[in-house]
């Protein structure tokens, strides 16, 4: 009995180990909502009643800001996918109201230009969201056109003291309408490709992190490079209304047709 109780308090603290350690890591996060106050992962919508959807990107553990490249795979821009004006350079508090804020939330002052880069990629239609230079799909090209990942939204701020352990800080949010028959599905996500290449001095080189400031010089690292990330899921889901009146429509098609 004694030999079953030890083996088991070594199995949980190897548990609590290993909780411990995902903790210190990391985590990017895309989140979506309607209205700017209940946000999810995962999310619903009749574009024939709610066109309209907000997306924000936070992190937790964090000390400082990163580069990233958030984009949603299934982005159909021809069909009248529309991205709401947000702010290209500085720094906003955002809200989420008829004529909403949206930008970057976290980071310094001014800075380079986001882009909303709309384009296909490998059969795929892309959003993606990144400074000006950054033209290629992300780990495309070379350099910061998108090899090094050092064209990605900055939110860097190296004024900041260690602040280790913040939960989800938010860092960049956008909006975004849609038609009202709009259907399938765009799934967003942060690609590891998409973020900063660390130097020799920060992380191990050639390996993808956010290399976060926590003193003004030198810059330094304080955690392991790998990045958790989790994505979101945009579904548009018609109205049974909707839905038998586009069936109606085909077969009307596919009797002119005959």
């Amino acid at each position: 009995m004694k030999k079953v109780l030890g083996s088991l308090l070594v199995l949980a603290g190897m548990a609590m180990t290993a909780n411990a350690q995902v903790s210190q890591r990391t985590q990017y996060e895309i989140e979506l909502s309607t209205d700017g106050t209940t946000w999810t992962n995962d999310l619903s919508i009749d574009p024939s009643v709610d066109n309209r959807v907000f997306a924000r990107v936070h992190v937790s553990y964090i000390a400082n800001g990163g580069r990233m490249q958030p984009l949603g795979a299934g982005w159909n821009q021809a069909g009248g996918d529309t991205v709401l004006p947000f702010n290209a350079t500085g720094r906003v508090v955002a809200s989420y109201g008829a004529v909403p804020t949206l930008g970057r939330v976290f980071g310094a002052g001014t800075v380079a230009a986001v882009v909303a880069h709309q384009y296909a990629f490998g059969g795929t239609n892309y959003l993606r969201f990144a400074e000006t230079a950054a033209v290629n799909h992300p780990g495309q090209g070379s350099g910061t056109n998108n090899l090094t990942g050092g064209a990605g939204i900055n939110t860097s701020n190296n004024t900041l003291s260690p602040q280790l352990g913040i939960s989800e800080r938010e860092l960049f949010v956008w909006g975004m309408e849609f038609s009202a028959s709009r259907a399938g599905s765009i799934g967003f996500t942060i690609p590891q490709e998409g973020f900063r290449t660390s130097g020799a001095t920060a992380n191990p080189p050639s390996t993808r992190s956010a290399t976060w400031v926590t003193e003004t010089s030198p810059f330094t690292t304080v955690e392991a490079p790998t990045i958790d990330t989790i994505g979101a899921t945009l579904t548009f889901v018609p109205a049974p209304g909707a839905a038998a009146l586009l069936g109606l429509g085909g077969l009307v098609i596919g009797r002119r047709r005959r």
